[in-house]
């Protein structure tokens, strides 16, 4: 009605336990008219887009569609970290 969609991370949760369903995408980004963008873990040139182990998927909350809808970097220390300033503009590594 408003033209209006939210662009949302889908969590950090995908390492949960998938058994009971504690993976899946967390809230907002399970919402309607909302792209969901999970992570991936390394973008050095001729490596394949995979979830990040820490991503979430499936479906969020009963009946919605499969997500995350699109992924973004997101990094992984142990790979390609994600840089970005901390507190007093320091170069930090996550």
């Amino acid at each position: 009605e408003q033209g209006v969609t939210f662009v949302c991370a889908a969590g950090n949760n995908g390492g949960a336990n998938r058994s009971d369903g504690a993976h899946r995408i967390q809230v907002p980004s399970d919402m309607a008219n909302c792209v969901a963008v999970g992570a991936f873990p390394d973008r050095r040139p001729g490596k394949p887009f995979k979830r990040a182990p820490y991503s979430p998927f499936g479906p969020g909350r009963y009946g919605q569609r499969t997500a995350p809808t699109v992924l973004g970097f997101g990094g992984q220390l142990d790979k390609t970290p994600f840089v970005g300033l901390g507190p007093g503009g320091q170069m930090l590594e996550t």
